[in-house]
């Protein structure tokens, strides 16, 4: 949403396995139809059907979450997924990657040909990876990881 707000210009995708999240999500980001794609998928490190666990509010889940409440999920392999937006799109100036603990392998797993074309990367970890010091210059505070193209 936040991006969405700063340029009529920008375009989001998006990926958000929960039903839950993803019906609330629609519903926030519904005044900038046409300008964001939302598919109820996981994204990560592996292709394949995954179990998801959540909790209650929907705020914390993942991929090996252990919860009482379990679902199957698509996940995409994150390579796979830049590869789509890259046909599309000439460069991904911004790449949230928020995989719910899983964030350090998905990055670790984008291939050097996608990270050429893409700005910057942010995404949480207690352990920064940077998987390509000489491409991009890393910061690294608070649990956030930022990785800039140099």
């Amino acid at each position: 949403l936040y991006f969405l707000t700063r340029s009529p210009e920008v375009r989001v995708e998006c990926f958000e396995p929960d039903p839950r999240n993803a019906e609330r999500l629609r519903a926030n980001l519904a005044p900038y139809a046409g300008r964001f794609a939302l598919r109820e998928e996981a994204v990560g490190d592996r292709d394949g059907v995954v179990v998801f666990g959540r909790e209650p509010t929907g705020r914390y889940g993942g991929i090996g979450f252990e919860s009482g409440d379990r679902i199957e999920v698509r996940c995409r392999h994150v390579n796979g997924v830049l590869g789509e937006v890259l046909e599309r799109e000439d460069r991904i100036d911004f790449l949230k990657v928020d995989t719910e603990g899983l964030e350090r392998a998905t990055v670790a797993a984008i291939e050097r040909p996608l990270l050429e074309r893409v700005g910057t990367i942010c995404y949480e970890t207690r352990e920064p990876l940077n998987p390509w010091p000489e491409r991009f210059a890393m910061s690294f505070a608070a649990e956030k990881c930022r990785l800039v193209s140099r």
